[in-house]
């Protein structure tokens, strides 16, 4: 269960970062995310069955970030306090954007999956909100996620 609650608290995270439609839109919502660190705010799933998966993180899993790099370098930092101190301080992957979709990939989402996309529903410079479509075990899952800036 652990595993599946940092799938979607990373998710949720990544998941929430544009709305936009063209070339210069996503160089516009590219510019809110990058350099910053963003913190997941809320992540649930709200089919097959609704589950809020924010409240049930832990502290450790909680003060986790990403950080939109230029050159679509993604990075997931564990933040101050770690849930295995023997796992790597910050894991490296990549981002990019493409309409109101938002790909991640390069770094451990705790699915079976390489990448993800996301769609943007709300994009400012402090709040990243967005919707996700997966399938996890051969179920199909839905759900949204927020981020806020630091």
């Amino acid at each position: 269960m652990k595993n599946l609650s940092s799938l979607f608290l990373l998710l949720c995270s990544m998941l929430s970062f544009t709305a936009c439609s063209s070339d210069d839109e996503d160089d516009n919502a590219a510019a809110h995310l990058v350099n910053k660190k963003w913190q997941l705010a809320e992540a649930k799933v709200t089919s097959p069955l609704p589950i809020d998966f924010y409240e049930d993180l832990t502290t450790c899993e909680k003060d986790n970030t990403l950080e939109f790099k230029d050159n679509n370098i993604l990075l997931l930092d564990e933040g101050p306090s770690k849930c295995n101190p023997d796992d790597a301080q910050q894991e490296q992957g990549a981002w990019s954007i493409s309409g109101t979709t938002l790909t991640l990939s390069g770094v451990d989402l705790g699915l079976p999956i390489s990448e993800i996309k996301l769609t943007v529903t709300e994009s400012s410079a402090t709040t990243l909100k967005g919707t996700f479509q997966e399938t996890y075990q051969g179920t199909p899952v839905k759900g949204k996620v927020a981020l806020k800036a630091l």
